[in-house]
């Protein structure tokens, strides 16, 4: 995620240069771990998340409740509770919004706003 390589970019040595090709040395591991964290922590608090998770009431409408109070969108709590193994990873999905990007049919140098 963006905030991830963020965290790389704020936490550790800017000249590394890392590929990720699914054999990572144990001495990144540590610095991808501290990056995911970074990550998790940017858009919900870790106070509010650990009373969120304590809690446990992953309903759909609590989960859209407790976004709203963090001002983020409910798919970004799905996601954490994905990631960290609290929901399966087909649970909850249709709390994400979904984004199109569409590419312009034609070049243009023009980026000018009207």
């Amino acid at each position: 995620s963006l905030f991830h390589e963020l965290g790389h970019i704020l936490l550790h040595n800017r000249r590394q240069t890392f590929i990720e090709d699914g054999n990572t040395p144990s001495d990144l591991e540590e610095q991808e771990k501290e990056a995911d964290a970074f990550a998790a922590d940017q858009l919900i608090p870790p106070a509010d998340y650990e009373r969120f998770v304590k809690h446990g009431d992953f309903y759909p409408n609590s989960i859209a409740r407790f976004a709203s109070k963090l001002g983020i969108d409910a798919g970004i709590v799905v996601g954490r509770l994905q990631h960290d193994g609290l929901l399966p990873p087909n649970w909850g999905n249709k709390l994400r919004t979904r984004y199109t990007l569409v590419a312009p049919k034609e070049k243009s140098n023009d980026y000018r706003h009207e």
